[in-house]
């Protein structure tokens, strides 16, 4: 048996506890990623297309988790890569985004996460040679792995690229993607009325247009659905002209377990077509991460609003409710108190009654949140609001907190 060096023995428990500790920060790192994504690749767009920021967050998280996964063990690129990198490609494909612009999102990945291990590498550098046998084999793993991944995933864009190439339904959703890039086409092909008023739903699941369909049919509506890939449904409902109640929302919508979606607010002609679509994907971004079925715009307008910058997002939370955002027993007390109590417009006994708790104890709740908060809650209390709605959307991410 060949016995390792002293060195190569002490790389591996620096590459271990390297792994460990970006892992643990993955709810940080992965933002990071994507926000540079966004920075640096406008092809890759995820503002017009945001059934891509789900997928490119999963494929995010998978690959890492991969990567330093690796790290812990043989560090040799896996045969096949994790399936959220694949659902990623065939994502992009769909969408008809540029095969070099899904490839870039790797190289950027890649810079993020050695910048990350590099840092981490630098705060051991007490380490001596045991640092540089770890620094060098950390970064030939890393560039082995997305250089394995980027052919893994041009292969499953091109398989899918040629399916959708040859689909009959391709005709249709070029044309609604052109009509939401703002060209003027005709849209007699799709045999849907756009000069009416349109409810937009965007919703993923096995069974999401049967389901879609179902439902519209059972109440008389005109509908356009389209599967655009990966069991991801656009769809638009209208009512007919002679209908007497408006069309407005669709609580009463029942979806299959397993089933998301996303609605939009009613809205008119062709512009009102591409508004309630917009803020249809905005709804079923924030869906998924509430996990909830089925998410209406007007509800998590903004929460939908914070997911545009989640770096961002997450900062303004942190200084608007700095130690309240603790994950534990007490403090979620504290947020769920001072939530209803904001939303009972400040009135301790209404915030009491909703809470079926005393109106002593809430009073004494309040209190202790503007002690955290070092300032009294009405000085702050529109932000204060919005804050806490924010967290909770956060927190909902992998199971992290905000």
């Amino acid at each position: 048996m060949v016995r390792r060096g002293t060195s190569e023995l002490s790389a591996e428990r620096i590459l271990y506890e390297i792994s460990v500790e970006l892992e643990a920060g993955l709810d940080d790192l992965v933002p990071r990623m994507m926000q540079q994504m966004r920075d640096e690749i406008p092809k890759f767009d995820v503002v017009r297309h945001p059934e891509l920021w789900g997928v490119l967050r999963d494929s995010c998280y998978g690959n890492c988790r991969v990567i330093l996964a690796g790290l812990r063990s043989d560090r040799k690129p896996p045969e096949v890569g994790p399936g959220e990198a694949f659902a990623g490609a065939r994502a992009s494909a769909n969408a008809g985004i540029p095969m070099t612009a899904m490839m870039q999102t790797y190289r950027v990945g890649q810079a993020v996460l050695l910048e990350a291990f590099l840092t981490a590498c630098m705060e051991r550098r007490h380490h001596g040679p045991e640092l540089d046998v770890a620094l060098v084999t950390g970064s030939r793993f890393l560039f082995a792995y997305i250089d394995e991944m980027i052919s893994q995933i041009v292969e499953e864009y091109a398989r899918e690229h040629e399916r959708w190439t040859r689909s009959s339904l391709r005709r249709r959703v070029q044309i609604v993607r052109d009509v939401l890039s703002g060209l003027p086409v005709d849209g007699g092909d799709l045999g849907y009325a756009m000069d009416g008023r349109h409810l937009g739903l965007v919703a993923v699941g096995a069974d999401a247009e049967e389901e879609i369909r179902r439902g519209a049919s059972a109440r008389g509506l005109r509908l356009l659905a389209l599967s655009v890939g990966d069991g991801i449904v656009w769809a638009w409902i209208s009512a007919p002209e002679q209908r007497a109640q408006p069309l407005m929302r669709l609580d009463e919508l029942e979806l299959a377990d397993g089933v998301v979606a996303g609605v939009g607010d009613p809205a008119s002609g062709i512009e009102g077509f591409r508004e309630t679509h917009r803020q249809a994907q905005a709804a079923y971004r924030v869906a998924v991460l509430l996990g909830s079925c089925l998410v209406h715009y007007d509800d998590v307008a903004v929460e939908a609003m914070s997911l545009g910058d989640e770096m961002a997002a997450r900062a303004f939370v942190q200084g608007e409710l700095k130690a309240l955002t603790a994950e534990d027993a007490r403090m979620e007390r504290l947020r769920g108190t001072l939530e209803v109590y904001l939303a009972s417009s400040m009135n301790a006994t209404a915030a009491a009654a909703r809470l079926g708790i005393g109106d002593r104890t809430v009073a004494y709740r309040i209190h202790s949140a503007e002690e955290l908060l070092g300032r009294p809650i009405a000085a702050r209390s529109t932000e204060i609001a919005c804050a806490l709605r924010i967290h909770r959307l956060l927190a909902r991410q992998h199971g992290s907190t905000a």
